[in-house]
Parts: C-alpha cells; sequence; structure tokens
C-alpha cells in the first residue's frame, strides 16, 4: 500500500492536468491516480480526502464543494467537488 505522502502526489499531478470545471470525488481520484480502490477503507480515505484539500491550495487548486454546504448527504471522500485552477500557490516553509 502506497504511502498518504506518495498518494497525495500522484493525486495532485491529476488533479493538474484536469480541465477548468471538472467534478471529481477523492475516490475517484484515488483510482484516477492509479490507486487500487478496492484496498482503501474509511480509515484511510478520511484523512486522505482533508490532506489533499490542503495540498491542492498549495498547489494553485480549489477544490470546491459549496454545492454540499448545509447538507447531509454522505462520506465526504465520496462526494464530488469541482475543480478550479487559481494558479495562486503557497510557497513550501523554509528547512531550518
Amino acid at each position: 500500500m502506497a504511502s498518504q505522502k506518495e498518494m497525495i502526489s500522484k493525486m495532485i499531478q491529476v488533479l493538474k492536468k484536469l480541465p477548468e470545471g471538472t467534478e471529481i470525488t477523492t475516490f475517484q481520484l484515488v483510482r484516477e491516480a492509479g490507486f487500487d480502490v478496492s484496498i482503501y477503507d474509511a480509515k484511510t480515505l478520511f484523512p486522505l480526502h482533508f490532506a489533499i484539500f490542503d495540498e491542492a491550495e498549495e498547489n494553485g487548486l480549489e477544490l470546491d464543494m459549496t454545492k454540499h454546504e448545509n447538507k447531509l448527504e454522505g462520506l465526504p471522500f465520496n462526494l464530488d467537488y469541482v475543480v478550479r485552477h487559481t494558479g495562486e500557490t503557497t510557497p513550501a516553509p523554509e528547512e531550518k
């Protein structure tokens, strides 16, 4: 099984290549990044889902889930979001 860091790196690469306005879920993104979704459970997918949002922002991407606000719909990694390319990247913190 791949590490979360490896998964996020590959998933960000996929997100960067998607056209503006693409709708995708984290579960679908895991598959698109080449990982076998059958070996990942909610215990793995919950933290991965939230980590990908943070990493996306640092890479000039916005993952917009506003259409799900104030709704009780299901597991976050199964809800779609809209990929937006903001182009605004956050520099990595300097290492000491």
